[in-house]
């Protein structure tokens, strides 16, 4: 009897150190989203994926995946743990049958613009006999990117009625060098690039050639977000909330009405990426989404002052445009700092944050 004793505590030993050693081994884990870029409180599923690929039963797995700030839960049978330092977990314990996999999906929302990063969970199994756990943890990074809120379209169709209508009538004072309708004799007031040497070889004379009038409108947005002298982070937030709500939609009604933009910001991505943000002149939904990305990862940081973001743009202006400038507030010193643009013939609008807690509200969406 004593032997047998013995060779059941030896048997007993030796699963245990298996058990414990083996505890994760075949197991793995992934996350994602079903989708990365969202209006804000738009829901979100967040899907975890847990595989056994070993042929053993495990009797026992915990699960904890951790969520950044201000991550609304939508299921009420979901209960994260919130500690204080904000941090919020959520822990879940299950079992894995041999060759199988369990999925998980969680409803979130988010109500506020901003870059959210998850940084994937840690898996823990235990021994044969309960007493020892094991920990594994998996870091994949992983954003889900949320565009600002969009203000009222009427409202800022009214704003933009002025300038929209001097974009049209500049649209048939600007020829297109581009669109080449076809020549006539020189008179001596062109540049020499615009002579058409063939029409001017096939004719024995100076011609050059005629363009036609330009299709295509173009307007520059400036955000401006460098606010040095304001009182107060609340303030603050509020009237760049309202600058890069009112960025949104003003670039979606250019889209709108068929009006090609560009974007220059000195709003910076992270404390690590601090330089001037600029999206070339573009038309139609992908560039409207690469728009809708940058402004929300934008942060508080000004990466630039608004003279430097003025000077950068005005050196990208090859030909006219009209220029619509963002700023939270109005500033008599700025409106002066801009001459560079005036000179470049460019027609100017500004629009201040402050003027227009009105319009801003999350009931309009695309």
């Amino acid at each position: 009897m004593p032997i047998f004793f013995l060779v059941l505590m030896i048997v007993g030993y030796i699963l245990q150190k298996w058990s414990l050693k083996n505890a994760l081994k075949g197991v793995d884990y992934t996350y994602g989203f079903n989708k990365q870029l969202v209006e804000p409180e738009e829901e979100v599923e967040r899907i975890s994926v847990i595989t056994n690929h070993s042929s053993r039963f495990v009797s026992f797995m915990e699960l904890e995946e951790k969520f950044p700030e201000n991550v609304i839960f939508l299921q009420e049978n979901v209960k994260p743990k919130i500690d204080y330092l904000k941090n919020t977990t959520l822990t879940t314990t299950t079992y894995l049958m041999p060759k199988s996999c369990l999925e998980r999906r969680i409803s979130l929302t988010f109500a506020q613009r901003g870059v959210y990063l998850f940084y994937g969970a840690s898996l823990t199994g235990g021994d044969f006999l309960g007493v020892s756990m094991k920990r594994k943890t998996f870091t994949v990074l992983k954003e889900v990117i949320v565009y600002p809120k969009i203000a009222h379209l009427k409202g800022v169709d009214q704003i933009l009625k002025g300038f929209l209508g001097d974009v049209s009538v500049k649209r048939f004072m600007m020829e297109d060098p581009i669109l080449t309708t076809g020549a006539r004799e020189y008179t001596g007031r062109e540049p020499l690039k615009q002579i058409s040497w063939k029409q001017s070889a096939r004719l024995n004379r100076l011609m050059v050639k005629q363009y036609d009038y330009s299709s295509e409108p173009v307007v520059s947005v400036l955000l401006d977000i460098n606010m040095e002298e304001i009182e107060g982070y609340e303030i603050k937030t509020r009237l760049l909330e309202h600058c890069f709500s009112l960025t949104r939609t003003i670039c979606q009604l250019l889209v709108q009405k068929g009006i090609a933009y560009d974007f220059i910001s000195n709003a910076s991505t992270s404390l690590l990426n601090q330089h001037q943000l600029y999206l070339a002149k573009g038309l139609g939904r992908p560039h409207f989404r690469a728009t809708l990305e940058i402004l929300g990862k934008s942060t508080y940081i000004s990466a630039e002052s608004f003279f430097e973001t003025v000077e950068s743009l005005a050196k990208k202006h090859n030909y006219n445009l009209s220029t619509l400038i963002i700023m939270p507030r109005r500033d008599n010193e700025k409106q002066q700092g801009v001459k560079s643009l005036v000179d470049d013939g460019s027609t100017l609008t500004f629009i201040y944050g402050e003027e227009f807690d009105d319009i801003i509200s999350d009931s309009e969406t695309n």
